[in-house]
C-alpha cells in the first residue's frame, strides 16, 4: 500500500493547489469589486472623465459666440481657429480650455475643500436641475461654479462681444454649463 499512498499524495496536493488558487482568485475579485464600489461611494468617477470630450466642436463654437459652420466671429469676417487644450497637471481636477486668439472657455471638474467659499453671498442661476453660483462676470464674460451632484463644475467663459447679454451668466453661460454637467453625468 505504500505505493498507493505515494500516488494519492500528489493528487491531493494538486487538488489542494487548485482549490487554493480558486479561493485566492475569488478574494482578489472581491477586493477589486470593493475598490470599484469604494470609488463610486466616494464620488471620484468624474475624475476619469476627459473634459475636452464633454462638448462638441459646435457647442464650443456656439458658446464662444462664433459661427458654428465657419468658426468665424459672428460679427466679423476674420476666422479664428478654436484650439482645445487639456490640462493634466492635477488629475484630481480634470480641466480643458478651448480658445481662440480672443475668446476662451475653461471647464474644470473638481470638489472644493469648502463649498461655503463658493456659495455664500453669491448670486445664483439655474443650471438645468443644478444651481450655479456666479463668481463674477459682465457682458460676455462669466465665471460660474456649479454644484453638479457629486462634483463641482468651474466654468470660465469669455465670449465674443456679439454674444453679450444683460444676464449673460444666467442665460448663455448657464446653458453651456448645463450641457457640460449633463454630458459628464451621461459619461460617468
Amino acid at each position: 500500500m505504500p505505493g498507493l499512498s505515494g500516488r494519492t499524495r500528489p493528487r491531493r496536493a494538486a487538488t489542494l493547489g487548485v482549490a487554493l488558487v480558486a479561493v485566492c482568485s475569488a478574494a482578489l475579485s472581491a477586493c477589486a469589486s470593493d475598490e470599484a464600489d469604494a470609488e463610486a461611494d466616494t464620488g471620484t468617477w468624474w475624475q476619469r472623465l476627459d473634459p475636452c470630450a464633454l462638448l462638441t466642436e459646435d457647442q464650443v463654437a456656439q458658446a464662444l459666440g462664433l459661427d458654428r459652420e465657419t468658426g468665424q466671429d459672428t460679427g466679423q469676417d476674420t476666422g479664428r481657429d478654436v484650439v482645445a487644450e487639456p490640462d493634466d497637471a492635477d488629475p484630481r481636477r480634470p480641466k480643458c480650455t478651448w480658445s481662440t486668439d480672443r475668446e476662451s472657455l475653461e471647464v474644470m471638474l473638481w470638489r472644493p475643500p469648502s463649498e461655503a467659499v463658493l456659495t455664500e453671498g453669491k448670486s445664483t442661476v439655474p443650471v438645468g436641475e443644478h444651481t450655479g453660483y456666479v463668481q463674477g462676470g459682465q457682458d460676455s464674460r462669466c465665471f460660474l461654479q456649479v454644484d453638479a451632484d457629486g462634483f463641482w463644475l468651474l466654468l470660465d467663459l469669455d465670449a465674443t462681444a456679439e454674444a453679450a447679454a444683460p444676464d449673460f451668466c444666467g442665460t448663455h453661460a448657464a446653458a453651456v454649463a448645463a450641457l457640460v454637467v449633463d454630458s459628464a453625468h451621461a459619461s460617468g
